[in-house]
């Protein structure tokens, strides 16, 4: 039997769901594996770990001295507060995430999880911020 290599998926904005069934079923009919791993990001700027970010910045991206003291000024020394029914708690430390609503936080934020790549290369699935539609890329077959 002949092997004929397919490229499957979108290049325009596409259905997300119509582009991984398909991907799913052209590995099904090729008798390949094929896994599903999805990542709850829902509050990942709150998880960013300040020691680690500014170790990966250091080693990883060879920030130092005044541009690193820099970025470590920027995520370190913050606080918050809640305020629930009325009442205010006390001002704590904060010790993970990276501000948001800056330009900033998320460039280090994809700084910080640039690694996730290493870990799963098997399928990349990049997403406008719309709740059907998804830009694909999907590898050769």
């Amino acid at each position: 039997m002949k092997k004929v290599r397919t490229k499957i998926g979108c290049h325009k904005i596409c259905n997300l769901e119509h582009s991984v069934t398909h991907y799913f079923a052209c590995s099904t009919d090729r008798q390949q594996v094929t896994l599903l791993g999805l990542l709850d990001l829902s509050a990942a700027f709150d998880c960013v770990d300040h020691t680690l970010l500014l170790q990966r910045l250091a080693l990883q991206y060879g920030l130092a001295d005044g541009v690193l003291q820099w970025m470590r000024s920027f995520v370190s020394g913050r606080t918050q507060q809640v305020l629930y029914d009325g009442q205010l708690s006390s001002v704590q430390p904060l010790q993970f995430g990276v501000p948001q609503g800056s330009v900033l936080g998320p460039l280090l934020f994809v700084m910080y999880t640039a690694e996730l790549h290493q870990v799963v290369q098997i399928m990349v699935l990049s997403y406008i911020n719309m709740p059907t539609t998804a830009k694909c890329t999907f590898p050769r077959l």
